[in-house]
């Protein structure tokens, strides 16, 4: 493909911004209908609608050694198809804010009305794959939580220092504050003074001996196992951020347990299991991701 014709595909506008829904059983026991926005991972390619120009863009400008993690930067997301739609995204955020923002309010009301006909709760996350890369995105996020005020939102992210103490953050809009970027040093320093939700890429090497070899049964631990698995974890991790026997659990054990926002706990999360730490929780402190 040249680049003129790579320029002409990306300009096409996406028929649809948000992903293909996915049902996610809700910690309450109600239904919820999840829907990602998805960007380019890392860096992005749009053209300047005005001079024809094509220009990179840094999604993810926080980033740090997750770089060599990301997993939006493997499997499914690496498709010619599932790349080429991420790019229509970008480029049509960059060149008409106000269209990209009116169409994914649209496609947000109707995916609501949608899912409340079939008693669903609606549910968008931003993003599967890129970040919060200007305040001007930061904008347009918000002013579309604050629109659908009965759709949950939430984000991970490594704009800790763009989102955290941001006054005009709506209130059904939840992020996750992720270690692995540029920043993490001032990231410690601040969660050492106030409690807020984080997360971590467990590394593969810390866990690896603990997984079944059997097709199918890779992240189901035995009880000995998670045992070892979360005396590990604490070892690593609990001394700067107050990690105890009694406040990790593993994603199934927080899925027993009712959500109770006068505590804070810890949830160990692997590939498996949904995103309901991020998402609904109001208990959850740290999130400690297994690489996969």
């Amino acid at each position: 493909m040249s680049e003129e014709q790579f320029k002409e595909r990306i300009k096409q506008r996406p028929s649809s911004l948000l992903s293909s829904p996915q049902k996610m059983q809700k910690t309450g026991g109600e239904n919820i209908v999840y829907h990602a926005v998805s960007m380019p991972a890392l860096m992005g390619f749009m053209v300047d609608e005005k001079t024809n120009e094509l220009k990179v863009v840094q999604t993810c400008p926080s980033a740090g050694k997750c770089k060599f993690e990301c997993f939006a930067l493997k499997g499914n997301y690496q498709y010619p198809a599932t790349s080429l739609r991420q790019h229509q995204r970008l480029n049509y955020l960059m060149n008409d804010w106000n269209g990209f923002r009116e169409q994914l309010l649209a496609e947000i009301n109707k995916a609501y009305y949608t899912n409340k006909a079939s008693k669903y709760k609606t549910g968008i996350r931003w993003h599967d794959a890129g970040d919060f890369f200007s305040d001007g995105y930061i904008n347009i996020a918000f002013d579309i939580a604050n629109k659908t005020p009965d759709v949950e939102h939430y984000a991970y992210t490594k704009e800790f220092l763009k989102l955290n103490n941001r006054p005009d953050k709506p209130k059904n809009f939840r992020f996750t504050f992720s270690f692995e970027g540029k920043y993490d040093k001032f990231l410690q320093r601040s969660l050492q003074n106030v409690s807020f939700r984080h997360s971590h890429i467990v590394p593969y090497e810390l866990f690896k001996d603990l997984l079944k070899t059997e097709k199918g049964e890779k992240w189901n631990f035995t009880p000995d196992d998670v045992s070892e698995l979360k005396r590990r974890i604490i070892e690593k991790y609990g001394q700067s951020e107050n990690l105890n026997n009694q406040n990790v659990f593993t994603y199934k054990e927080m899925m027993r347990m009712p959500d109770n926002p006068d505590r804070k706990i810890n949830v160990i999360v692997s590939a498996n299991d949904g995103d309901e730490p991020a998402s609904e929780r109001n208990d959850v402190d740290g999130i400690y991701l297994l690489e996969h």
